[in-house]
């Protein structure tokens, strides 16, 4: 059996409405992520960047309720560091040693790979989170 639910909701055009003090406002993740992101703007679209954070702070200013889900700090903290990570991964390059795999594995002399001095076969292979400890290490030399 589907919920049967009530929903008492109004869906507003914030162009063109002013908010109240006894206004209560459900906000999403990425009303939150243009506001109070300064490099949002980098890939948003301009109502995006213009309307909805003008309209917070209008909500703001006059003490409106504002209200979040807790899985939209998650997903905000996500949007923002996957921004971070788009504006500064084009000067991301890892250091490349000799002898060294794409998996920082060890080649040794007869072209066996090695992990930490012990041989790997070509089915085990170095987990990617091995991989991204090495490179957060290179990164803080």
């Amino acid at each position: 059996m589907s919920p049967n639910y009530n929903i008492q909701a109004e869906v507003i055009d914030i162009r063109s409405d002013t908010p109240k003090q006894d206004d209560l406002f459900l906000v999403d993740s990425n009303v939150w992520y243009w506001y109070s992101y300064t490099n949002a703007s980098a890939s948003a679209s301009p109502y995006q960047t213009q309307y909805y954070p003008s309209y917070l702070g209008q909500a703001i200013a006059v003490e409106s309720l504002l209200l979040y889900c807790g899985l939209s700090l998650a997903e905000l903290a996500h949007q923002i560091e996957k921004t971070e990570k788009e504006i500064f991964y084009p000067s991301l390059t890892p250091k490349i040693y000799p002898g060294l795999t794409q998996n920082h594995e060890k080649t040794n002399r007869k072209g066996h790979k090695e992990h930490k001095g012990k041989k790997v076969s070509e089915s085990h292979c170095v987990s990617p989170n091995t991989a991204i400890t090495i490179q957060q290490r290179e990164l803080k030399l």
